[in-house]
C-alpha cells in the first residue's frame, strides 16, 4: 500500500470512527493533500480492489465501509441508488424490443447515383467530362 492510500485509509477510519460521513471527493484529495478530482475515486477505487474497503454508492453520496474493523461512515439520507446500478430490467428492454430494426428507407436506386470521381490526369468530375474521357451519365456497373 503507498503512503497516500494509507493516508486515505487513516482519514476514512477516523470518518467511521466518529460516525462522520465519507468525506466527497474534493474534501478527501485536499485532507491527502493531492490535487485533481479525479484523484479521490481513484484512490477509493484502488483501495476498494486492494480489499481494505468497501464502497457503497448513491446517487449524491457514498458509505465506506472499513473491512478490518467493520465500521462504516454514516450514510446520507437520500439513499437513492446511484444511476450505474439501477436495474432498468423489464421496460427498458421492452422498450428497445418495441422499436422497429430496420427503418423505412428507400432502396438503393441506382439510376439516382451519379459518377463524380475525378478524372486521374486532370481532376475533372466525370459526370462533367474532359479532354481524357467522355463524360459519364450510366453508372459503372
Amino acid at each position: 500500500m503507498t503512503p497516500i492510500q494509507a493516508k486515505t485509509l487513516e482519514i476514512l477510519t477516523e470518518a467511521a470512527t466518529a460516525g462522520k460521513r465519507c468525506p466527497k471527493n474534493a474534501e478527501l484529495v485536499e485532507m491527502v493533500g493531492l490535487h485533481g478530482a479525479a484523484t479521490g475515486p481513484h484512490i477509493l477505487r484502488k483501495l476498494e480492489q486492494l480489499g481494505h474497503i468497501s464502497v457503497e454508492r448513491f446517487q449524491c453520496s457514498r458509505v465506506v465501509t472499513i473491512v478490518k474493523t467493520g465500521l462504516s461512515t454514516a450514510g446520507n439520507p437520500n439513499a437513492t441508488p446511484h444511476w450505474r446500478d439501477v436495474d432498468r430490467g423489464r421496460a427498458n428492454r421492452t422498450y428497445m424490443n418495441a422499436r422497429p430494426t430496420v427503418r423505412n428507407t428507400p432502396a438503393f436506386d441506382p439510376s439516382l447515383y451519379v459518377y463524380r470521381d475525378p478524372c486521374p490526369r486532370c481532376a475533372v468530375r466525370a459526370d462533367i467530362g474532359c479532354k481524357h474521357r467522355a463524360a459519364i451519365k450510366e453508372p459503372a456497373a
